[in-house]
């Protein structure tokens, strides 16, 4: 478990950072980072009182007392619970991101008919390619 909490602060931690740092203006920057951390706080939070209500209702998934014996417990339940959350998670998150996705796409289509009409031209793709005009050297 100490492992993978390292890899999360040493790859994803520090690479959502430096994105979030770098693609915010220079105005928003300190909201970014407050907001990242915020949430950051408030997953933590969510995911201890998860663990807590769950270690309420069913007994015996996590040891009653610290015996030194780790197997006593069923904590491949609880990862297993973890896992079937994420999924539900993932079939909530994937129609709304095909819908944004779907939308941009559309957005993107409209201006590359009002681009067209300026004069450029559309790529068999479906794509809006520029016309370029190249000026001899003399």
């Amino acid at each position: 478990m100490c492992l993978f909490i390292c890899l999360y602060l040493l790859y994803l931690l520090d690479t959502g950072l430096e994105f979030a740092y770098s693609a915010a203006p220079k105005s928003m920057q300190s909201l970014i980072m407050g907001l990242f951390w915020m949430f950051t706080g408030i997953g933590s939070l969510l995911g201890t009182g998860f663990m807590s209500v769950v270690k309420a209702i069913s007994p015996g998934w996590f040891p009653s007392e610290d015996s030194g014996n780790i197997n006593m417990a069923r904590l491949d339940i609880y990862f297993f619970l973890l896992a079937g959350v994420q999924f539900c998670c993932l079939l909530i998150f994937a129609p709304c991101a095909y819908r944004t996705w779907n939308a941009m796409q559309l957005v993107r289509l409209k201006q590359a008919q009002e681009n067209a009409s300026s004069g450029g031209s559309y790529h068999r793709s479906g794509r809006f390619v520029e016309s370029i005009q190249y000026q001899t050297l003399t």
